[in-house]
């Protein structure tokens, strides 16, 4: 199995215009939701070759339910850590020459939470795959990612990474 990891996963919304005017009502053309994150994109593809695949990180709110219903609806089977805090909600402004992004600030983790998360990677055996990808909220830590590129290690799985470390 390959487990990707997405701890700073979104509902991407995003918004077509012929041309965006600050300080005007703007009228979207398109409109499109989608499940956002590094390591959400990885299990899609993944998903898509027919490999198997298991998303993990951490989801809430009604727009951490509509993130796990679009991966149950597009194949991708997901294991993610219930929290009390909303999933983040991006706005994407696209128009034909530019995009803005309006990304939110990560989640609000318990402690129950967080180690509710860590204690799935007990789990794992020594043929499966760890894709780390993407952002870290600020409420783990800068070095999260390390701690658990570790415990990985010590359990003699195979790990890949694809890291962004900037805390949101």
């Amino acid at each position: 199995m390959i487990y990707t990891v997405t701890l700073n996963p979104a509902l991407d919304y995003f918004m077509n215009y012929e041309k965006i005017s600050l300080g005007e009502v703007n009228r979207t053309s398109q409109t499109q939701v989608s499940a956002g994150g590094k390591g959400i994109m990885e299990s899609r593809m993944l998903s898509l070759m027919e490999s198997p695949t298991t998303a993990l990180g951490f989801l809430g709110g009604f727009s951490g339910e509509y993130i796990r219903a679009f991966l149950n609806e597009h194949g991708v089977l997901s294991d993610f850590t219930p929290i009390d805090s909303l999933t983040r909600i991006n706005v994407k402004l696209k128009t034909e020459d530019e995009e803005t992004s309006l990304d939110a600030a990560g989640p609000t983790l318990k402690e129950s939470e967080i180690q509710a998360f860590v204690q799935k990677f007990e789990n794992l055996k020594a043929d499966d795959i760890v894709v780390f990808a993407g952002t870290i909220p600020k409420a783990l830590g800068e070095d999260f990612y390390e701690r658990l590129i570790e415990r990985v290690k010590t359990r003699g799985l195979l790990l890949f990474w694809i890291l962004m470390v900037k805390n949101y």
